[in-house]
């Protein structure tokens, strides 16, 4: 039994909420944490730099996020100006072993430690509304950090003291920036994408400059780019997909070719990561990697986008299935883990005890926060 009351001085709300077990649907939970108000942001792991162990940071709708223990107990609560905007970062501002969580909203990137205290000059208010996360580099793995953040149609680069980096060149795009900025390094080169909404897409070095001209547009879809590495800088390669549901590689010389998949359209997906990749069609998944394929049939269209995940020396295969409000997990070889998980926001997958043991955490729109066991 859930119960919310909002109230004013205009009106007062009650709703109440009765949830019953699903006996087609049942898997061990480990816990379950409730937070004070609904919520639709991912549950995320991040390290305790003091155990090395996972801990769960969420966020409820009324902009209030949580840091939680392995146990789902709250370490503390905060609650921000508005909701955050995709995945929390971990950085070691002061180089000392010690981490912090950076993000941003609409308005305002910020730094917060542990304790759940904000690391000053932030949070940093923007001049324009931010649409997309920041993204933050580390080029070398010196610590000494990149915040790259999108402000409409302009950029602007921090450090992590939140100082602007004088040296980033490349400030306004002719229209709006569309996607995280997307940074990669192959063969000793860097490559920061820029995506915009006019279909102009900018292959940058690490000063914003111009390292590749692209042949022409891509208008890109929501689905992320991944790397091809292949055994020089010619025969490597990006890909992704477009709005018209193309999927395409981008060269490094700026030669830009289609790979054709038979009957692909628009609101099909396509993932690949490391060698592996998940078609999805409709109702129907077909996974394929140098070691297994298989297919699987869901009874509705998932109307999300596949994950592909690495654990040891293991593929786990994550779908979202928003219509159930259900995780499917499976292995590499089409195997589920168990039967499918309940929940109503994206999901995270990790080894919260360090004991071997893999949990599966997600939200729900009543407020709870779900840790199940993986089988």
């Amino acid at each position: 039994l859930v119960s919310k009351n909002i109230a004013s001085n205009d009106y007062f709300f009650n709703s109440i909420i009765l949830l019953h077990e699903n006996k087609d649907f049942q898997n061990p939970t480990a816990w379950i944490s409730h937070m004070n108000a609904g919520t639709n942001y991912k549950p995320q792991l991040v390290i305790n730099h003091y155990t090395n162990e996972f801990e769960i940071l969420c966020q409820d709708i009324n902009n209030k996020i949580y840091l939680l223990n392995k146990n789902g107990e709250t370490i503390w609560n905060k609650t921000l100006g508005n909701s955050i905007l995709g995945d929390i970062h971990q950085i070691d501002t002061y180089k000392n072993s010690k981490l912090q969580y950076l993000f941003n909203t609409k308005d305002s990137i910020y730094l917060i430690d542990r304790n759940g205290n904000t690391v000053l000059p932030f949070p940093i208010k923007s001049s324009k509304t931010m649409s997309v996360p920041l993204a933050v580099f580390d080029y070398d793995n010196s610590r000494n950090y990149r915040i790259l953040v999108a402000m409409d149609n302009t950029l602007k680069m921090y450090n992590q003291n939140g100082q602007i980096i004088s040296g980033w060149e490349f400030l306004k795009t002719e229209s709006k920036i569309i996607y995280t900025p997307e940074h990669y390094q192959i063969f000793n080169k860097d490559y920061i994408i820029i995506s915009e909404e006019n279909g102009q897409t900018h292959l940058l070095n690490r000063k914003g400059q111009a390292r590749t001209i692209l042949k022409s547009k891509i208008y890109r879809s929501k689905n992320s780019m991944n790397l091809i590495k292949g055994t020089s800088i010619t025969n490597s390669k990006l890909i992704t997909s477009t709005q018209d549901g193309e999927v395409i590689y981008i060269y490094f010389d700026g030669t830009i070719d289609t790979l054709k998949i038979h009957d692909f359209n628009k609101t099909d997906k396509y993932v690949t990561k490391n060698g592996s990749s998940i078609t999805l069609k409709d109702k129907k998944m077909s996974f394929s990697s140098n070691q297994n394929r298989f297919e699987y049939i869901f009874k509705n269209p998932p109307l999300s986008t596949p994950k592909i995940m690495e654990y040891n020396d293991s593929i786990i295969i994550g779908v979202r299935n928003k219509s159930e409000n259900l995780i499917y997990l499976f292995n590499e070889r089409g195997k589920l883990y168990g039967d499918p998980f309940f929940g109503t926001t994206d999901f995270s997958v990790g080894e919260l005890k360090n004991e071997g043991e893999l949990n599966l955490l997600v939200g729900s729109q009543e407020g709870l926060i779900y840790n199940y066991k993986i089988n």
